[in-house]
């Protein structure tokens, strides 16, 4: 489908190639032990497992020869980039990258941003990972980084395109231990909530799920939360730049 991913190390082009009746478990597991890196396997993994369950919703299998597939074990990363870093790095970043380091937005968000979807100074994603539509303010700072408006998408790039430029302009820099591009959201968040006091002013413009009940009885968009959250980042950020 459209909608699959494509930076999970060829596996997906490989099951494009595959008859139906070819899909099977050990078929399965040899593919995704054929990507050497393991947290791509396990994003690779949860992408077959969604496919081989749209298959059997509509009867081209029979049953789900995904189920259990054996998961990587990955090493959570705690990696913040400090001002120094920021400083070395932007002259080298694209301006979608300077933009996720201005809003902290993940990267298929910037990736499959659309014009019609900012209206004057405010972003508004209508189709979020946690389901609910995500508003922001943008300050004057994040709104610079954006090119000139046209129709369709803002910046006309795939989201592993994202992921590859960040990893050579930190290489280029000699950034130790190497960043990646979700680094750059962890930044913004760990800066946020030091120039706010608040983790949850961070979750707010980060758009992380509401946690349990609070979830569902708490239907507020935090609007001037988030607002006054990233012009402090901006601004810092701003700081850190000149």
């Amino acid at each position: 489908g459209s909608g699959w991913k494509e930076d999970t190390g060829g596996c997906l082009g490989a099951l494009r190639e595959c008859y139906v009746a070819d899909i099977t478990r050990p078929y399965l597991i040899d593919l995704l032990r054929s990507i050497n890196a393991p947290t791509m396997a396990n994003r690779a993994r949860s992408q077959v497992m969604k496919l081989c369950g749209w298959m059997v919703e509509n009867g081209y299998l029979e049953s789900p020869p995904a189920t259990n597939l054996p998961k990587n074990a990955e090493k959570k990363r705690h990696r913040v980039l400090s001002d120094d870093e920021i400083k070395r790095i932007w002259p080298l970043l694209s301006q979608p990258l300077r933009f996720a380091l201005c809003t902290g937005q993940r990267r298929s968000e910037i990736a499959e941003m659309e014009w019609e979807a900012v209206q004057g100074d405010t972003w508004t994603q209508e189709e979020t990972k946690n389901g609910l539509p995500h508003a922001l303010k943008l300050p004057a700072f994040a709104l610079s980084q954006l090119p000139d408006r046209t129709d369709g998408d803002v910046w006309g790039v795939h989201e592993s395109t994202l992921t590859h430029h960040w990893r050579d302009a930190s290489d280029a820099v000699g950034l130790k231990p190497e960043t990646r591009l979700h680094d750059a959201r962890r930044t913004v968040g760990t800066g946020i909530a030091e120039l706010t006091g608040s983790a949850e002013a961070a979750d707010r413009v980060l758009n992380h799920a509401l946690p349990g009940v609070t979830g569902r009885y708490v239907r507020t968009d935090f609007g001037g939360v988030k607002e006054e959250a990233l012009r402090l980042w901006n601004e810092r950020l701003e700081e850190v730049l000149v």
